[in-house]
Parts: C-alpha cells; sequence; structure tokens
C-alpha cells in the first residue's frame, strides 16, 4: 500500500520524498490508460503517467509526470496534469531524507489555473518493534507553496501544505503467510490562518 512510509519509487516519492533513498537500481515507471465513451457519451479519455527514479553518488534522484483528460459528463476533468522530482539521500542505513517539488495544472471550458509546491519529509525504518515486524514509519508536508484548486470538486491532487503521517508493518508473519497493515492520516490544506475548519483523513490497507 502506498503511504508516506512507501518506499515504492518513483510513485511513492509524491507522498514521501524520501521514498527511494536506498535505491540502487534505476527504475522506469510506465503506463496509459484509455477511458472509451459509455452507452450516451461520445470520445475517449486518457490517463498517462510517467517516473523514473537514478540513483547517484550524492543521493536518489526521482522524477514522474501524470496526464488526465476527460470531458465526458459523467467523469468532466477537463485536462489535468502534474510534474514531480525529488532528492533523497540516506543520512544513515535505517533514516532517510528528502526534498521535492511538484507542480500542476489544469483547464476546464474557460477555466485554467496552476499551482506549485514544495515538498518535505523523511523514513525511519528500526525493523523490528515489539511485536511488529519490519517496522517502517515517515512523515511527509507535502505542497508548501501555491495551491491549484480546480473549477468542480473533483480533486485528483493533494491540498497546499498536506502534512502526513504513515507507517508499514507485519502483525503476524509465519512460513509462506503473513499479513501487513498500512495506516496513513493526512490533513489536506491544513492552513488554520486562512481556514475555518480543517479536514483529516485516515486510511488503514491491509495485504496478506
Amino acid at each position: 500500500g502506498l503511504t508516506a512510509a512507501s518506499m515504492e519509487s518513483p510513485v511513492g516519492d509524491i507522498l514521501n520524498p524520501a521514498a527511494s533513498g536506498l535505491k540502487q537500481r534505476m527504475t522506469l515507471d510506465l503506463s496509459y490508460i484509455s477511458m472509451p465513451g459509455g452507452e450516451n457519451e461520445d470520445g475517449w479519455g486518457h490517463a498517462a503517467n510517467l517516473g523514473v527514479t537514478i540513483p547517484t553518488r550524492a543521493g536518489v534522484i526521482s522524477g514522474s509526470a501524470h496526464f488526465v483528460a476527460s470531458s465526458f459528463n459523467s467523469a468532466n476533468l477537463g485536462t489535468m496534469g502534474s510534474a514531480h522530482i525529488s532528492f533523497a539521500k540516506d543520512l544513515f542505513p535505517d533514516f532517510l531524507i528528502g526534498i521535492g517539488i511538484g507542480s500542476q495544472f489544469g483547464a476546464q471550458g474557460d477555466y485554467a489555473g496552476a499551482g506549485v509546491g514544495l515538498d518535505l519529509g523523511f523514513l525511519h525504518i528500526p525493523g523490528d518493534v515489539l511485536f511488529l515486524k519490519e517496522f517502517q514509519w515517515g512523515v511527509a508536508l507535502r505542497g508548501l507553496g501555491l495551491d491549484y484548486t480546480p473549477p468542480t470538486d473533483t480533486r485528483l491532487f493533494p491540498a497546499a501544505f498536506t502534512p502526513s503521517i504513515g507507517a508499514i508493518f507485519k502483525v503476524l508473519s509465519v512460513k509462506n503467510f503473513s499479513i501487513s497493515l498500512f495506516p496513513d492520516i493526512s490533513v489536506p490544506g491544513l492552513l488554520p490562518v486562512f481556514r475555518d475548519e480543517i479536514n483529516m483523513r485516515a486510511s488503514l490497507g491491509c495485504e496478506i
């Protein structure tokens, strides 16, 4: 599961720029989805993703780009895209830090907008902690900058200034069988000075 503690790269670097700190091999991620219209809708929608992770002597550089286009009445997202680049390094074998910058843009009808923000994060990998096996946890501050606000309630990108904390661990591990949990808590758009309310999101994933 993807949380602020995930080490999957390059996709995990969007949630925590420290995710790729231990990578030793170049990784390429490429995907495309075509979305045909339904019975009452013509046309096509598109979603594409491209990411790369490049280890260097100084640290690990990761970059990714994402694109979505859909004008269906049931999913009118317009044209949206994002790009992200980050740098991660292991300060210690079990402690990683990272910094990244991301940008988003979108256009729908007469509306066009963009946003850009700085991401900071760290990952700690202490290993077995009490009854928790292979425990790792991470904290990230995402989108420290200008927010991109879509014209509709459909938001594909995190709001500006989104702190999050996540963990990954096994609660049961025996021969050829294990159960892992992926708790994650984030607070999208945490700007108390400018907001009258605060939203909190929590998720819990399980892998068997």
